[in-house]
């Protein structure tokens, strides 16, 4: 870890309070269901920890603080949530900046307000549970920031509690079924990608990467991971990917190299070898093929995975032409039985 804090931290192509990755991080937040509770338990460590079967509540992420001059100031945080009566408020970073901590405080402020209670001159404000994902980190970030409220000689202090992927290794995310995780652990892997041509590096980002990709089928094979949280994790993970060796034309290769072998490695094709087997070959490929396409096409029209994605997955598993999927999709019924697949 000391190596990797020695790296030069390159910035990001867009803006750094508003990355891919920031958009990584809410689709996963609002998409990946379940996934989320071993990832909020590990973050927060709640004294009695959240459950798989929780009711998680999306709360607004949008709120407006006034100016001076009545105009009003426009915050997007990453994620709100509620979870039987307490507001959580988490957000990723990138890169580290100066200003995390005021920004948290500003954006917890403005939540708090949201929720405010106010009775006979009296105004109550709870401050939400708060954390930041940090996805690259230096020695000088502590496990929890501190703000100290001062007001008529009294001092109030609430804490930001901070997660630092780098913190953990490949076998530490395996073993915590962190998999909410997985789409950034290339973050963790920086070193191995800019310097893909030294000895070592190659192996060590395929291995990884890999590993990572074959616990996720295994989760999905053996019916811990449902389908749409399959791609969900499996897009978002190239989508980071994608981004963080866009400057690395081998590195980047490589990776496409190694998901596209490994991705798509369903029960589903498991279940139609075995009937090519005992020769029953087409009323297994045509059952297999029928549910996959309405599952792809019900995951776009919702909004789950992109069309185009979607489109994709369609011609590459079930030979259905790009056109042909988009015509399903645009006349999709969902009270319709048969697309549901």
């Amino acid at each position: 870890m000391n190596e990797k804090e020695t790296l030069p931290v390159e910035e990001d192509q867009e803006n750094s309070s508003n990355t891919p990755y920031d958009d990584v991080f809410r689709t996963m937040m609002g998409k990946s269901g379940s996934l989320r509770v071993a990832f909020l338990n590990e973050m927060f460590h709640p004294a009695k920890p959240i459950s798989t079967d929780a009711r998680i509540v999306e709360a607004v992420n949008e709120y407006f603080s006034e100016e001076g001059n009545g105009a009003q100031h426009r915050l997007i945080t990453d994620d709100v949530i509620r979870i039987d009566g307490n507001t959580f408020h988490i957000e990723c970073q990138s890169l580290p900046d100066g200003t995390i901590l005021v920004r948290m405080f500003e954006y917890d402020i403005a939540i708090a307000l949201k929720d405010s209670r106010y009775e006979d001159y009296h105004l109550t404000i709870d401050i939400p549970v708060s954390g930041v994902l940090f996805l690259r980190s230096t020695k000088s970030i502590p496990d929890e920031m501190e703000v100290t409220i001062n007001a008529a000689g009294e001092s109030l202090n609430y804490s930001v509690v901070t997660m630092k992927l780098s913190d953990y290794t490949l076998d530490d995310l395996i073993r915590k079924d962190l998999i909410f995780l997985f789409p950034f652990y290339i973050f963790n892997m920086e070193r191995e990608v800019r310097s893909y041509d030294r000895p070592g590096s190659r192996e060590k980002l395929a291995s990884s990467v890999t590993e990572l990709i074959e616990y996720i089928n295994r989760s999905y094979n053996e019916g811990r991971m449902t389908y749409d949280k399959y791609l969900l994790v499996t897009d978002m993970m190239k989508k980071v990917t994608d981004n963080l060796s866009s400057r690395y034309s081998k590195a980047r290769k490589e990776l496409d190299e190694i998901m596209g072998g490994k991705i798509l490695q369903f029960r589903g094709e498991e279940l139609y070898n075995e009937g090519r087997e005992e020769g029953r070959v087409e009323g297994r490929k045509e059952g297999r093929e029928e549910g996959t396409i309405g599952t792809l096409v019900k995951l776009a029209f919702d909004h789950t995975i992109p069309a185009d994605v979607a489109a994709d997955r369609a011609e590459s598993m079930c030979k259905v032409s790009k056109d042909k999927f988009m015509e399903m999709l645009n006349s999709y019924n969902p009270d319709d039985t048969l697309m549901q697949g």
